[in-house]
């Protein structure tokens, strides 16, 4: 699911600068459908690192948006 999440932020990406403007709205529906996981990643990282690791691996993977 997360791979296909980012698959489609890379499509939209891609596809953005192609064309007109219907190029360009495309290409964003589709960067927002893929960062629609970013919560989802967050709370996986929640309930799976222990307490002393998840802040500072929850702000390195946010500075990585």
């Amino acid at each position: 699911m997360m791979v296909l999440s980012m698959a489609l932020v890379l499509v939209g990406s891609l596809i953005g600068p192609w064309g007109g403007i219907t190029t360009v709205i495309i290409g964003r529906a589709l960067q927002g459908l893929g960062t629609a996981l970013v919560p989802v990643a967050m709370s996986v990282m929640r309930d799976e690192l222990p307490g002393h690791r998840m802040s500072g691996e929850l702000s390195h993977s946010l500075a990585q948006l």
